[in-house]
């Protein structure tokens, strides 16, 4: 059954054991989880590694997909970059890649899928789920759902109104009727230009 309004959940696993882990799914029903860490490893938390973690969600009941390679947050392409290095989500949402990602992403919820992305960090607001995917899926009709370590979940317009707050420069204060649409643009791409992982140019042009 198609869902005419479709939604998508995302988490981090941070430190969590695999059982609090997999309860914080259930919790909220997913049946699909999408990992789009760009390095499906953990070197802390082991049981977060990519054939770990799968045979314990789909010992759960749950299906396990791999799309960090197009939904993750490290891009090595110089030409994606910002002028330090740092990965420009902006020129990243325009890849074919990335495009194609999302979309079978889309089609997969639209026909039921009840997904969560899982990075790793515990705050969606530090991570690339949060200033690239959920950005984007949101532009393409999708509602977005942050779920917190503590099992609650927010939308992702609270981050949006914490992003808001945190990059009031991003507001226009000299404009009569302060465009929040484009505030928001300009608050993602600051947010980006603090989270994102930072390619080091050096060594790429000596490659």
């Amino acid at each position: 059954m198609k869902d005419a309004h479709p939604v998508v959940y995302t988490i981090g696993h941070s430190n969590h054991t695999l059982a609090k882990f997999i309860a914080l799914l259930q919790g909220q029903q997913i049946n699909v989880l999408v990992d789009v860490r760009s390095a499906p490893y953990s070197k802390y938390v082991s049981h977060f590694n990519k054939d770990a973690l799968k045979e314990a969600v789909e010992g759960a009941g749950m299906s396990y997909v791999y799309m960090g390679n197009v939904l993750g947050g490290r891009w090595l392409d110089p030409e994606l970059c910002f002028s330090d290095g740092t990965v420009d989500y902006g020129l990243v949402a325009q890849t074919d890649e990335f495009r194609k990602g999302l979309q079978t992403l889309i089609k997969n919820i639209r026909n039921g899928a009840r997904a969560a992305l899982m990075c790793c960090e515990k705050d969606p607001y530090d991570c690339h789920r949060f200033a690239l995917d959920a950005r984007f899926l949101q532009e393409e009709g999708v509602a977005v759902r942050h779920i917190l370590e503590d099992g609650r979940v927010i939308e992702n317009s609270d981050l949006e109104a914490r992003l808001l707050a945190d990059y009031p420069t991003a507001i226009d204060l000299f404009s009569a009727t302060p465009d929040k649409g484009q505030a928001l643009v300009r608050a993602y791409e600051d947010r980006n230009r603090d989270i994102a992982y930072v390619l080091d140019l050096g060594s790429q042009s000596r490659s």
